[in-house]
């Protein structure tokens, strides 16, 4: 190869005279046919282009000038091996590069031949010399490829077993035609608790065995999926499963096809299997905290809050946003709803709180439908002497203040219809023969005030009739000691008649005499007219009670004896006054399930005035009921139960609109959040936008905020603006709802793509008035489609080519002309050709017609003939060939001739086939994996691998830190984390320096890291070594990193639930408890 003959003197002339056109007609031909490490020159300007090949030409015609060919080929291998070429890296050349770069060479130097010789043995002999030269340059190439991917496998097949030994979980490889596990580390016993003969023992009776009852169905609908339809998304099943103590635990599968049949049909899964047992109790603990904060703030009508003073950012629980009617989340928008008179109380209130640390203040709410009354407590917490938060309540204490304020209304109108009810008092002392009269007695007798009452005055005004029964009625009461009560009729001074109720008593002195005689006196003369019309009421209040499905009760506690109206009983499913009631038979028409429960709420009507709550009966003729029922408690003059009066409601039909509703909205906003999907509507003419939940999250904009039709239309990207806009003006221009996809801008960057369908709602004259319709996040699978292109263009681009043979093939004659090399690929011996029909029988069947159609469409059509077929040798042997050919016309435009290559990838194939294996199981491992798994450097700083991962779980693009190193995760590491972090880290390390024999040394770690949002999350990593140097030292690790915020937070919010829960306790008005009914025991 260092001792050519003709081509040294030509390419000293290239370089010469030609060098410029050489450059450029090779640049022509590598795009005319598309090699594919031109895409990383793409975005080069022209002349950057020209320049980096006028280089790499030069330094490659100054070898072959001064007859250095292979020492030029070495070299060339040297630089690809240690990485070392121009613009692209090692791994990025495609097997299809090796045979068109030199094809490209090769026939950029022939088009020059004829300016350098036109000596016809000399051209020939330079040809031959060229030939050879670019067929060792694709030979060695070629090996250098299958050198390269083998030492990629070899990393790949270490980098599974680090992964598989490092990875918190149980990895597995599950055959579904087998029914059983191929493939498992050696976790799998200490997370699912059985090894995997164990497993496979109980085969197809695995999930009836071992899997919880209430999981079996949705786990053996999950596994009987593998038709075609199941794509490479990740399928997650959780589910419980029984140890060999008897026991239940939860587990995680995380899994995604692995091999499928031709048809698509999957056949085997890979997956990994984790152990989330404390973390789904920790789950389950959280969801009943949750429950019981929420229950408990509905009764109290109180919420808690936290103010993030710095940010000016809120967080409120539901009952809070409900109560104050905020839709931001700043202190402004909370003010903005305060009422006017008390806007200036709150900040003074406010201000004081900073200063003393609590909160203690009570002000109005102006709502939507009315004004409330809010009484607000917090805590002030404080970093450097600065009020940085604030955690409190808020409570609704409208009610509350009415009451207070009808309390005195009613102390207003008692003494009002005290005179309305002519009650007039009186005190008589009887020693002294005195007699007092307040300002209604007067009134009553029509005397005017400078009438000095006396005993007889009053006898002279009684009627004669009743005289003698007043005076006994008096003298009784003074001879015994005892009240009196009775009736009696007088004739005022201007001689009118008027029935008087008086009621009274006597008053002791000192030696037990009577002294005084003190009572009232009513006139009730229109008591007739009174009792008419109250029976009157009493009649449309039945109506009423009819209408609404209401009736009442009396209590008589000592008796025993319940009262109840005709429609209570009705209620009841009984005939009305047809049973004496008692408490007992009340009790018996109590739900079994609730029957504890109002048993229990009838006991407290001892201790508390009154009650109200919600039951369920069994009626007589088995119907169920929900009623309402509210109770009053009437104490005697000893202060002791004496009666209870209430009201029951039939809520039946209402307790059932509710649970539809709550059911309802919980299963459409469980829809939204599985499908990332959200309703919308715009308001065209008053431009305002609704949003659902899911919609705030698709735009990443915080829920609650006031949004316009400019925040929905600016975060789109520029080049679909058009297209959006086109089509809302079309939508109401046609009065007709359509379905469109397009793509905003991310806050960090990226794309999201949506999917848009609306309709329209038109005015009374027939315009649009608004649009409604859905948002659906459709990224993943657009980003799923993408990579799958890429997936498939770099499987196309890796057959990897081991030898090549030139050929001919003369259209007109249909002589073939074939290169030694190519009698090699066929195991034949040099000789005559085959013919064409000879060469096509070594053909697989099913590639004669596709040969046939690909040789007609590239003399047709003009295009290049690019194959990859099947032959089936001689000697019993298969190959995979890869043939390129181009046509050759001559002047009148007819195809005359074919010439190309044929290389044999057969071992190409089977290396590639393994490493796409390879690379498909570390891909789906890390992908099942909710964590993020990397290798880095320790000494450089690089990482070699990280995992998808990154980005699903803070935000990050790979690529990104790929290209800054560890520093890029170290700069996004809380502060307070990183001494400890590098003090365990260096530790650990040392520890595996000290003892390079302890290779499965596991490192475990938990710290922060900050999400590309700007949220600190907590992560607990799992590391390992994976390999060392050349001196025994610690080069590359491997991390797994486990989310485990959710468990953190479940725990703290645990803690913090505790705390608002006790606070509700105490600003409640009520007594608030939790009765655990299987334990018959307060819980709280």
């Amino acid at each position: 190869m260092d001792h050519l003959l003709y081509l040294p003197g030509f390419a000293h002339y290239i370089l010469a005279e030609k060098l410029h056109e050489y450059v450029q007609k090779q640049l022509d031909y590598s795009f005319e046919l598309e090699i594919p490490l031109l895409k990383f020159f793409l975005k080069m300007p022209e002349e950057q282009r020209f320049e980096i090949g006028k280089k790499t030409s030069t330094e490659f015609l100054t070898y072959l000038a001064d007859n250095r060919a292979g020492e030029q080929i070495r070299s060339s291998m040297q630089q690809w091996k240690l990485d070392q070429l121009p613009v692209v890296d090692k791994e990025s050349i495609a097997v299809e590069d090796i045979a068109l770069i030199n094809y490209v060479r090769k026939k950029a130097m022939l088009d020059l031949v004829a300016g350098y010789t036109t000596n016809v043995y000399d051209i020939i002999e330079l040809a031959k010399e060229i030939d050879y030269f670019s067929t060792e340059a694709i030979r060695v190439a070629t090996n250098n490829f299958i050198g390269l991917y083998k030492e990629r496998l070899e990393e790949h097949t270490h980098f599974i077993q680090k992964v598989a030994e490092t990875i918190p979980g149980a990895v597995y490889i599950f055959d579904y035609e087998q029914f059983k596990g191929i493939y498992s580390n050696k976790k799998l016993a200490e997370v699912i608790g059985y090894d995997q003969s164990e497993l496979n023992e109980f085969g197809e009776s695995t999930i009836a065995s071992l899997v919880h009852p209430d999981d079996q169905a949705n786990f053996a609908d999950i596994l009987s999926n593998t038709s075609p339809s199941f794509g490479d998304d990740i399928r997650v099943v959780k589910y419980r499963i029984k140890t060999k103590e008897g026991n239940y635990k939860w587990l995680a599968n995380y899994e995604s096809a692995f091999k499928r049949k031709e048809d698509g049909t999957v056949y085997q899964t890979i997956g990994i299997t984790l152990d989330i047992d404390n973390e789904q109790k920790v789950v389950d603990e959280l969801h009943n905290r949750e429950q019981l904060l929420l229950e408990a703030q509905e009764i109290a009508q109180l919420g808690n809050y936290y103010w993030d003073i710095e940010k000016n950012i809120s967080y409120g629980s539901p009952k809070t946003i409900e109560l104050l009617e905020v839709q931001n989340n700043d202190f402004d928008s909370f003010i903005d709803n305060v009422h006017p008179d008390d806007k200036e109380k709150v900040r003074k209130a406010t201000e004081l709180a900073f200063k003393t640390g609590r909160l203690n203040c009570e002000y109005r709410i102006v709502g939507a439908e009315s004004t409330k009354v809010i009484w607000a407590r917090g805590v002030v917490s404080y970093k450097n002497d600065r009020a940085v938060g604030m955690t409190g309540t808020v409570m609704d204490v409208t009610e509350h203040n009415k009451l207070i304020q009808q309390l005195e209304l009613s102390d207003k109108r008692h003494k009002q219809a005290e005179a309305l009810a002519n009650i007039g008092t009186y005190s008589w002392n009887i020693i002294k023969n005195e007699l007092e009269w307040s300002d209604e007695m007067y009134a009553i007798h029509e005397a005017d005030k400078s009438v000095s009452p006396s005993f007889e005055f009053v006898i002279n005004a009684v009627h004669p009739d009743d005289r003698e029964m007043l005076n006994a009625a008096i003298q009784k009461s003074i001879e015994n000691k005892t009240p009196y009560d009775f009736y009696y009729r007088i004739f005022t001074l201007s001689g009118k008649e008027r029935i008087l109720h008086s009621r009274g008593n006597v008053e002791l002195n000192e030696n037990g005499e009577v002294e005084r005689v003190v009572g009232t006196d009513q006139d009730v003369t229109e008591k007739q007219l009174l009792i008419k019309a109250l029976s009157k009421s009493e009649s449309l209040y039945k109506q009423a009670e009819k209408i609404a499905s209401m009736g009442n009760w009396t209590w008589d506690v000592k008796q025993n004896k319940l009262e109840w109206t005709d429609e209570l009983y009705c209620i009841y499913g009984l005939e009305p006054q047809t049973e004496e009631i008692t408490i007992e038979k009340f009790l018996d028409f109590i739900h079994p399930e609730d029957r504890e429960f109002v048993s229990h709420g009838v006991d407290k009507l001892t201790t508390e005035n009154s009650l109200d709550y919600t039951f369920r009966i069994i009626t007589k003729d088995g119907a169920e009921k929900w009623l309402r029922s509210i109770a009053q408690v009437i104490h005697n003059e000893n202060n002791e139960v004496g009666f209870i009066l209430g009201i029951e409601q039939d809520v039946t039909e209402k307790q059932k609109l509710i649970a539809k509703l709550e059911e309802s909205q919980r299963l459409y906003k469980q829809a939204q959040e599985l499908a990332k999907m959200g309703n919308f509507s715009w308001n065209v003419q008053t431009n305002e936008v609704f949003w659902s939940d899911e919609v705030y999250k698709i735009y990443e904009v915080t829920y609650g905020e006031k949004i316009q039709f400019d925040d929905t239309f600016k975060p789109i990207i520029d080049e679909h603006k058009g297209s959006v806009q086109k089509a809302i003006e079309e939508t109401i221009g046609e009065k007709k709802g359509r379905s469109i996809g397009y793509a905003i801008r991310k806050k960090d960057g990226g794309v999201k793509y949506i999917n848009l369908h609306t309709d329209v709602g038109l005015d009374k004259d027939g315009a649009v008035s608004f649009i409604i319709g859905t948002a659906q996040d459709v990224t993943e699978k657009e980003e799923l489609i993408q990579r799958l292109q890429e997936s498939e263009k770099l499987y196309q681009q890796a057959q990897s080519l081991s030898s090549m043979g030139n050929w001919t093939y003369d259209l007109v004659t249909e002589q073939i002309m074939w290169s030694d090399e190519l009698f090699a690929i066929y195991d034949m011996p040099k000789g005559k050709p085959l013919t064409v029909n000879e060469w096509n029988n070594y053909l697989d069947a099913g590639d004669k017609e596709r040969m046939q159609q690909q040789l007609e469409v590239a003399i047709s059509q003009r295009k290049p003939l690019d194959i990859t077929h099947t032959v089936n040798l001689k000697n019993g042997k298969k190959k995979i060939l890869h043939r390129k050919g181009e046509v050759v016309y001559n002047e009148r435009g007819k195809a005359v001739k074919i010439i190309g290559t044929t290389q044999d990838i057969t071992e190409q194939f089977k290396i590639q086939s393994e490493l796409k294996d390879s690379q498909t199981f570390i891909r789906k491992i890390t992908d099942a994996t909710p964590s993020i798994i990397a290798s880095y450097n320790i000494n450089t700083g690089r990482y070699t691998f990280i995992s998808e991962g990154l980005e699903k779980l803070l935000g990050y693009s790979t690529s990104e830190v790929m290209e800054k190193g560890i520093g890029f995760l170290m700069g996004i590491i809380h502060p307070d984390d990183i001494e400890p972090l590098m003090e365990k880290n260096n530790k650990a390390l040392e520890e595996a320096n000290n003892n390079p024999d302890k290779k499965d040394l596991v490192m475990e770690f938990t710290y922060r890291m900050k999400h590309q949002n700007g949220e600190y999350r907590w992560f607990h990593t799992y590391g390992t070594i994976f390999d060392y140097n050349t001196e025994g030292r610690v080069e590359h690790l491997l991390n797994i990193s486990l989310d485990v915020t959710e468990q953190r937070e479940a725990i703290e919010t645990i803690r913090e639930q505790e705390y608002f829960i006790q606070q509700i306790a105490d600003a409640s008005p009520t007594i608030l408890y939790l009765f655990d009914v299987p334990s018959q025991s307060m819980a709280y």
